[in-house]
């Protein structure tokens, strides 16, 4: 409701393609390339400290959400709250699964010179 203004709900398909459309999913693409090209000199640092790894790489990817602390004119506090609490979560779990599957392509040989 706060992003639509609307109380009705369009179908996932719908969605999709104003999602694609407004280019809300290129923009979230190169975000992430942008964060992982900044995420992987960092874990590959600290190859031989493998719990370390984690808990740095979680906590620093979880950290961006602090910015929803800021009060401002587009976002209600308690919206910000539970965006702080989903946004926080979930990138503190994509920071250890990134740490994940970059060791296991070092593992596998697949990143080449490391």
């Amino acid at each position: 409701m706060f992003y639509t203004h609307s109380t009705a709900f369009d179908s996932f398909f719908v969605g999709m393609v104003k999602n694609i459309t407004d280019g809300v999913y290129l923009y979230q693409i190169f975000r992430a390339s942008i964060w992982v090209m900044v995420s992987l000199p960092l874990i590959v640092m600290l190859h031989s400290k493998t719990f370390t790894q984690y808990i740095l790489m979680g906590a620093l990817s979880a950290v961006s959400s602090v910015l929803l602390f800021i009060p401002n004119p587009y976002m209600p506090a308690d919206v910000a709250m539970a965006h702080f609490a989903e946004t926080s979560s979930s990138n503190f779990l994509w920071g250890m699964a990134m740490v994940f599957f970059v060791n296991r392509a070092i593992r596998q040989g697949g990143i080449e010179g490391i």
